[in-house]
């Protein structure tokens, strides 16, 4: 699985770039299937012990969840880079002929979708892990703004 960012753009080729696409994507669907069950939970019904630990428990994954788009966010823009440009084509009379701008923009576009579409699931996996951290303090009738004051005065 790619890690940073240095590794994304190290993918010098279309092909290169649609199989780190492939790998990623399975990569982490298995990575992040612990998280997508507890997100599945319904923790209303829960003991205030175990909504407060399972509170811990999707919290801990923001931080990874994050990198994941870190990443995925500099492929997506690795993509639309002039670094993968449609060859120019040597005409018959020796001049150059360079692909239209919106064949150049479609292609740009075919490579980054992959990317794009995965950025949009993490972005809503950080929208949920925040959503059920929410859910769970509310749950626990932890107002957030006294849990800030507690920990400033400690």
């Amino acid at each position: 699985m790619l890690n940073t960012i240095a590794q994304a753009h190290g993918l010098l080729s279309a092909k290169d770039l649609q199989d780190a696409l492939a790998a990623f994507e399975h990569d982490l669907d298995a990575a992040l299937d612990p998280l997508v069950l507890q997100l599945s939970r319904n923790i209303i019904t829960g003991a205030p012990g175990d909504i407060s630990q399972h509170m811990g428990y999707v919290e801990t994954w923001r931080d990874r969840v994050t990198r994941f788009l870190m990443v995925v966010s500099a492929c997506v823009e690795h993509a639309k880079s002039d670094h993968f440009e449609l060859a120019a084509v040597t005409t018959e009379k020796g001049g150059t002929k360079y692909a239209p701008e919106d064949k150049r923009e479609a292609y740009r576009r075919r490579l980054a979708g992959g990317w794009v579409a995965l950025k949009a699931r993490l972005e809503n996996l950080i929208d949920s892990i925040d959503s059920r951290v929410n859910l769970c303090k509310k749950v626990l009738g932890i107002d957030a703004d006294v849990a800030a004051w507690h920990r400033r005065a400690a």
